[in-house]
């Protein structure tokens, strides 16, 4: 079977203030293999979206909050048999502390 694989990102930092950062990110992979009955159309396609704000409280210790958003569409990776496409949203937050 002859499997096709692109993947492409991408990003921005910005710095608001010597404390405050903000991060956004896109992530996009494409598989294209040969028809067969799990994967009727040959295609998949997988969508990444991030955003994240982190505060610095010294220069080893970070509170950050991240909201992501994968989105799915037509089985890719762990869902051979789905036709429709599979939206996931993730939201964290913490404190960071390098040692």
């Amino acid at each position: 079977m002859n499997t096709k694989i692109k993947s492409v990102w991408g990003g921005l930092n910005y710095q608001v203030t010597p404390a405050f950062t903000l991060t956004g990110a896109y992530y996009q992979t494409k598989v294209s293999s040969a028809t067969s009955a799990t994967r009727p159309t040959g295609k998949e396609k997988s969508d990444f979206y991030m955003i994240e704000a982190k505060y610095a409280l010294s220069k080893r210790t970070s509170l950050y909050a991240e909201v992501d958003r994968n989105k799915w569409s037509r089985g890719i990776f762990f869902l051979p048999t789905a036709t429709l496409g599979v939206t996931q949203t993730g939201v964290s937050v913490g404190i960071n502390h390098l040692f």
